[in-house]
């Protein structure tokens, strides 16, 4: 286990075997873990350079009949018309590779959302924090972003 000093606050990065394990992480390091991974994940969504709502690109469902992004096809993913603002179907489009898109969306699928929904009942690619099987709220992800961006002393405001 390792003590990391960062932008005043004291986190507590989990190792065991050279391999990152969060059951070493407290309750509020497992928080900042999941709140920075989902950011980073959210992030990598939206620089696709197309505009993107927040709303659809927290909604995206990976799995499921409605599934509207695609982990193995380069997290390709499209907007369908009842859910995008001009009622039209917003066509597919992938994270950028030049900016590490689909590599931080493989961590994120791989090390974090199992922090969030460990039985993997959510079809969200997004879940709910505290609802089984629902998805994340957009204002809980604007919090969680702003919270990080002040974590790392680099207020937004």
């Amino acid at each position: 286990m390792i003590l990391k000093k960062s932008g005043g606050f004291t986190i507590c990065i989990a190792f065991s075997a050279g391999v990152f394990d969060a059951s070493l992480l407290s309750d509020q390091d497992r928080l900042r873990v999941i709140r920075l991974g989902v950011c980073a994940a959210v992030c990598a969504i939206v620089l696709t350079g197309r505009p993107l709502r927040l709303r659809n690109a927290i909604w995206l469902r990976h799995r499921g009949r409605r599934a509207n992004i695609n982990p193995q096809a380069g997290w390709e993913f499209f907007i369908p018309a009842e859910e995008a603002k001009a009622g039209e179907r917003i066509s597919e489009m992938k994270p950028r590779v030049d900016r590490q898109g689909p590599a931080v969306l493989d961590w994120y699928l791989k090390k974090i959302r199992p922090l969030i929904d460990p039985e993997n009942k959510s079809i969200y690619l997004f879940p709910a924090i505290r609802t089984a099987s629902g998805r994340l709220n957009p204002s809980t992800f604007r919090q969680w972003f702003q919270s990080a961006a002040n974590d790392a002393n680099m207020p937004m405001t």
